[in-house]
Formats: structure tokens, sequence, C-alpha cells
């Protein structure tokens, strides 16, 4: 890309940040800023069969069309300043990944990825190092018997080598990406998070992310520290690895524990900024997040937020549609929903019923909504069967 071009993109996105912020400054449900995160849940299909998610039950069957990957990128990059490639429902190294970060060149975008890391090599890594913005590689244990049996089909050994080879990459061709390790807080895993500190230590990555159980895709009782430790224990066990991570020199984020993150130095902000507003959660005022059947959702959390679908609508056609303007709306006024209410990444909503009945309602919900999803894919593909 020409100096001159690279200019024209970084003014076109700047233009796009400052209408953005000030429509959310006057709480107006239409924005005439575009999102500046694309979130891609782009497949189901994973090399692994980690025993927490729900691969482990079944083979993922949907992936985002490489047409609509590559039509929705066209639409949003050109404004957006990160792409966000997601690893909770399959591996996003394995789904058109070439073409993301040829479009996120094109366009002049950032990329961060959730990956299990046994496809990004030091080959890979160096050919999209100027792209990164931050890479967090899902790990769990490092125990090499205790992640071989959680991450089922994966092999230590080559993760720690192609950690090796990034690492070497690096100091080599120095660069300023975030690495981060992560882990799922389990009973088998909880035994070995200073051993991970220490690996993420002498892989020379930024920090380690450690972040709560989900029952949400699959039922996990066997793994749930709760039960045992209670919320004060396993805070306890948690607040142990302060001084682990201090010692060596690790960033340590607790991510939706409602724990204040160990930083032992300086730390570069990530891309971009977070919008922030006093009520309303940046997931539905900067973020357009889409799954793999090209159906829009406002975040990672599971809900039953339909936003609208990139199958029948354009991408921009959804930002400012009525789904999306009424969750704004919601947000703005503090009336929130059944599962934007009491979420960690919206203060500004406190929860309107007691935790366990919210918690029913949104199974609830959630469940009726697979099912009608599922009736909705059937009737799908009657219909391409009997065209």
């Amino acid at each position: 890309m020409s100096g001159a071009a690279a200019n024209d993109l970084s003014e076109q996105k700047a233009h796009n940040g400052r209408l953005l912020r000030e429509d959310i400054a006057a709480a107006r449900t239409r924005l005439r800023g575009l999102p500046e995160v694309i979130a891609f849940h782009t497949t189901e299909r994973c090399n692994l069969r980690c025993t927490m998610c729900e691969r482990s039950i079944s083979q993922g069957e949907l992936q985002l069309s490489r047409a609509r990957l590559a039509a929705i990128c066209d639409d949003l990059f050109p404004t957006a300043r990160k792409v966000a490639l997601s690893g909770a429902k399959g591996e996003p190294l394995l789904a058109d990944f070439d073409l993301v970060a040829q479009k996120a060149q094109q366009h002049g975008v950032r990329i961060d990825v959730v990956t299990n890391g046994t496809e990004l090599d030091a080959t890979l890594y160096a050919s999209v190092a100027k792209l990164f913005d931050h890479v967090n590689v899902s790990v769990d244990a490092a125990d090499p018997a205790t992640y071989e049996r959680i991450r089922r089909g994966a092999r230590f050994e080559r993760l720690r080598s192609n950690l090796r080879g990034i690492a070497a990459h690096r100091r080599v061709h120095p660069d300023d990406v975030l690495i981060s390790l992560s882990a799922v807080v389990m009973r088998s895993t909880l035994p070995h998070l200073e051993k991970l500190i220490h690996l993420a230590a002498e892989m020379e990555v930024t920090g380690v992310i450690l972040q709560p159980l989900s029952h949400a895709g699959k039922r996990n009782d066997d793994e749930d520290p709760l039960p045992e430790l209670g919320a004060d224990g396993l805070r306890a066990r948690l607040e142990a690895l302060r001084p682990v991570a201090r010692a060596a020199a690790v960033h340590l984020f607790f991510a939706n524990f409602a724990m204040v993150p160990e930083c032992v130095g300086p730390l570069r902000a990530k891309v971009p900024e977070e919008l922030t507003h006093p009520s309303a959660c940046s997931y539905v005022l900067q973020h357009f997040g889409v799954q793999p059947d090209g159906r829009v959702y406002p975040c990672y959390r599971p809900t039953d937020h339909v936003l609208g679908d990139t199958n029948v609508e354009s991408a921009k056609e959804i930002w400012n549609g009525p789904a999306f303007q009424r969750l704004r709306a919601a947000h703005y006024s503090r009336r929130g929903s059944i599962f934007c209410s009491g979420c960690v990444h919206a203060p500004g909503l406190p929860p309107r019923r007691p935790r366990w009945m919210q918690s029913s309602l949104q199974q609830m919900r959630l469940w009726w909504s697979e099912r009608a999803t599922a009736a909705q894919r059937r009737r799908e593909r009657t219909a391409v069967r009997d065209a």
C-alpha cells in the first residue's frame, strides 16, 4: 500500500471514529459511524476436541462462506480498525484465514485472533506479524499430560515448538504484537496455573489470561471448581498467583472474574480505544459480530439477540437496523435486557432479577432460540434439496 493510500485510509477511519463518538455522546441509536471492531466466528470446525468445549460432543458443521466473508470485509473494513477472530466455536486459522489477512492488509485493519496455537508456527506468524494486534493462544495447562488430556488431539511438544519458533523470530524481528497464553480455570487446570505463568515467561509473551469455566455450550460440572472451593476460595487461589506473575515479569489478567489485573510494567493499549458510555456496552456501540451461519449477534456471550442475517441483508443495513437500534435504546435508558442486565461488560446495567432467576430465564430463552434455529436450518436444507 502506498503512503498516500495509507494516509487516505487512516483519515477515513479517523473520520468514522469521530462520527461514532459524537453519536454515542448524544445517545443516538442510529449511528453515522460504522463499527470499528468486526468480530468473526468464522467456523464451527476444529482440529481438537477440548473437554470443556461443545466440539468434544460433535464436530461443527457451519462455516461462513468465503464469498460472504469477503463481502462483509469489503463492506466494513474500510472504516474498521480491528478484526477479531474468535476461537469460541472452532479454530479460526482453519477457516479462510488467508482471506481475512489479505483483506486486513488491503484495508489497513489490525487482527486479533484466539487460537489453539497448533497451526500458528513461526512461518505463518512472520507472514502476518505486521497485521497482528493481539494473539491469544489457548493452552489451559503447561503440564504436558494434563494439556493433552484436556486438549484432545493436540501434542504439547508441537505447541511448545510453535511458541519457541515465534519467540525466536521476534528476537530477530521485534514487533509490538501483544501475545498471551490463556487458561480456563477448572479443577484440572488450577494446580498447573503457576507453571503456565512460567511457560509464558519462557516464551517471552506479554501475559496470561485466566477465564472462568462456562457451561453455555456444554455442561462441565465435574470440572467446575466452585462447588468445592466456593467463590471466596477460588478468588484466594487466583490471588495467590499475583506474586508468581510479578516474579516472572508476566502480566496476569482475570477475564470475567471481576478482579483487577496484575500488571508488571507498562503495557500498550489495544487497538482501538474502547468506546464507553455510562450505561451502554461497547459491544452494541462499536462491535459487529458475525456467526458461522451469517447471523449477527451483539457479542461473544450466548444470547438470543439476533440483530440480522448477512445472508439476506448487507452489514451496513444490519448495523442501523431496527434490532440494533432497539438494543442500543435499551442500554441508553438503563432498561437493559435479560442477557445484558448484570453482565460484566455492561456495569451500567444492574441485574433486574435475582441471579438464579435471571440465569434460568436466559437458559430457557437460549433453549427456545436454538430449537427455532435448528428448525430454520432444516427448512433451508429441505428447500435446497427440493430445488
